[in-house]
C-alpha cells in the first residue's frame, strides 16, 4: 500500500491537517509510541441475496422490489427500458437489507432488462456466490502513526500517515451495457483519523496518501458508519499504547485527555462513566497481571462514533493463545444519542451494531486472487456464529453523573448521597429508580 500510495501521480499526496507544531512537540515528549494499523476489506453480504420481479410492458412496468429508497429505482430502471418514470410502479418487498447500500438496484435493474427482452415477468434471484462475487466493499485503510505524551500523561502530539481507497464504485449491470464507465479521474480517498473528534491533540498532522485503483478496481460504498470502523480502530488503539507507554490505566488515560468543559467533551466522558460503572471496571495499567496457560481472559475499552452519537464499549474476552481465536464473551455498551425517544429502538441498533462491528473485526475479510473473487460463501468469508455471540448490557445515556446501585440501597439513600432529591431520581431514571436492582445503573446529575 505504501508503496502504491507513494507513487500515485494522479493523486499526489496531500495535508488533511497540519497545526504547525509536531516535530517539535514530538522532540519534547517524554514518551513516544509509533505503529502501523490496518483495516481489511468488508464485504456487504446480506444474509438473503438480492431478488428482484418485473413484468415490464410496451410502455409500462411493475416492479417488485427491496431497498432504502424505491424512489431512485423508477429512474434506473426508466433508463434502462425507455418507458416514461411515471409509467413505472414500484412495489416494495420486505428483504434481508444491505446495510447501506450494496447492489439491490442491480437486481431490479437485470430483471427489467430481461423481462422487456422476453416480453414476460420474470423473477431474479441472486445465488450466493454472486451476492460474494460481485458484492461492494467497505475499504481496507491503513495508518502509520506516531504519537507522544508528556511526564503527566497529556497528548503532546500525534502525527499520521492515512493509506486509503476513494469512494470507486460501478453499477456492473449498466457497465456490462456499455452504459457506465469508470470516471476518467482517480478522486482522492481515505477517511482521515479520529483522535481529535474525542481527546485534546494540542500539535496534529495527517499526510493523506490514495491507492490507485482504477480500471477493475475494487469497488468499495458506504457500509454502516462509513469509514468510522476503520478511523476509530486506529485512533483508539494508539491511545491504548500511550496509556501503557504512560502507566495509566487506560480509562484514567482517556479520562485526562477529554476537555469535560465543552458539550462534547462532557458526551464522551457520560459514556466513559457511564460504561466504566455499569462493568465495574478495576483500574490498573494494561499486562501488569499477564496469565499462563493457553487460554487467557481479558478486557479493553473503546470508543466509537457516527451520526454524532458518541458509544463507549467495554469488551470481556478470552484468548486461546495456541490458536489465536479472540471470541468476546460479554460487551457493556454505553451510547449518548441525545434525547431517545423511541428506547426500544435505540436499544436494537446498540446491539445490532455490536454484534456486527464484531463480526466485521474479528472474522470478516474479503479474499480474492489475480483472477477473481475466492470469498464465495460463509466459508470462505465467515462472519459471527451464534455460539460466539457475546451476552450484552446496554446503557442509553446522556451527560451527567452515574452510580451502580448496590445490595441495600435505598432512593432516599442515593440522593443524600449525591446531595440531590428522591424526586430528581425518579424524574431521571423512570421505571429504574421505582424497582431498585443491585447492579443497575441510575443517573444521579444531569
Amino acid at each position: 500500500m505504501r508503496q502504491a500510495a507513494d507513487t500515485n501521480t494522479d493523486n499526489p499526496a496531500r495535508w488533511t491537517a497540519d497545526t504547525g507544531g509536531v516535530p517539535a512537540a514530538m522532540a519534547g515528549a517524554a514518551k513516544t509510541v509509533s505503529a502501523t494499523y490496518k483495516y481489511q476489506y468488508n464485504n456487504f453480504v446480506p444474509i438473503g441475496p438480492h431478488a428482484a420481479i418485473a413484468d415490464v410492458k410496451k410502455d409500462s412496468a411493475v416492479i417488485y422490489a427491496q431497498g432504502q429508497q424505491l424512489t431512485s429505482q423508477a429512474p434506473a430502471v426508466s433508463a434502462i427500458t425507455g418507458i416514461p418514470q411515471q409509467n413505472i410502479r414500484m412495489i416494495w418487498f420486505e428483504g434481508s437489507s444491505s446495510y447501506g447500500g450494496g447492489q439491490q438496484l442491480q437486481a431490479v435493474e437485470e430483471a427489467a432488462s430481461i423481462s422487456q427482452k422476453i416480453g414476460k415477468p420474470v423473477r431474479l434471484q441472486w445465488m450466493r456466490w454472486d451476492q460474494h462475487g460481485w458484492d461492494s466493499y467497505g475499504p481496507s485503510h491503513m495508518y502509520d502513526v506516531k504519537a507522544g505524551v508528556d511526564a503527566n500523561g497529556k497528548i503532546v502530539a500525534i502525527d499520521w500517515t492515512s493509506y486509503g481507497q476513494a469512494g470507486t464504485t460501478i453499477d456492473t449491470h449498466l457497465e456490462l451495457l456499455g452504459t457506465a464507465t469508470w470516471p476518467a479521474v482517480l478522486p482522492n480517498g481515505g477517511p482521515n483519523p479520529s483522535d481529535s473528534a474525542v481527546y485534546v491533540v494540542p500539535q496534529r498532522r495527517v499526510l493523506a496518501k490514495t491507492q490507485p485503483l482504477y480500471q477493475g478496481a475494487l469497488k468499495i460504498s458506504a457500509l454502516r458508519a462509513p469509514n468510522a470502523p476503520q478511523s476509530y480502530f486506529a485512533s483508539e488503539q494508539i491511545v491504548d499504547e500511550l496509556a501503557y507507554a504512560a502507566k495509566m490505566d487506560p480509562i484514567a488515560f482517556r479520562r485526562q485527555n477529554i476537555d469535560p468543559t465543552t458539550t462534547l467533551g462532557s458526551r464522551w466522558l457520560s459514556v466513559l462513566d457511564a460504561a466504566t460503572i455499569a462493568a465495574g471496571w478495576k483500574p490498573k495499567v494494561a499486562a501488569s497481571n499477564l496469565q499462563k496457560g493457553d487460554v487467557v481472559t481479558g478486557r479493553g475499552f473503546g470508543f466509537g462514533t457516527f451520526a454524532s452519537s458518541q458509544v463507549g464499549v467495554i469488551a470481556d474476552i478470552e484468548v486461546n493463545k495456541k490458536t489465536g481465536k479472540i471470541v468476546v464473551k460479554h460487551a457493556t455498551v454505553a451510547q449518548n444519542n441525545g434525547i431517545t425517544v423511541n428506547l426500544e429502538g435505540v436499544t436494537t441498533q446498540m446491539s445490532g451494531a455490536l454484534i456486527q462491528g464484531l463480526s466485521r473485526a474479528l472474522y470478516e475479510q474479503a479474499t480474492w486472487n489475480k483472477d477473481r473473487v475466492t470469498s464465495l460463501d460463509w466459508v470462505s468469508y465467515p462472519i459471527l456464529r451464534f455460539k460466539d455471540a457475546p451476552t450484552v448490557t446496554l446503557v442509553n445515556v446522556h451527560p451527567g453523573t452515574y452510580t451502580t446501585v448496590k445490595p441495600g440501597d435505598t432512593l432516599s439513600g442515593i440522593a443524600s448521597r449525591y446531595n440531590t432529591s428522591v424526586a430528581a431520581l425518579r424524574e431521571y431514571n423512570g421505571q429504574a429508580a421505582e424497582k431498585l436492582r443491585p447492579g443497575a445503573v441510575l443517573i444521579v446529575r444531569r
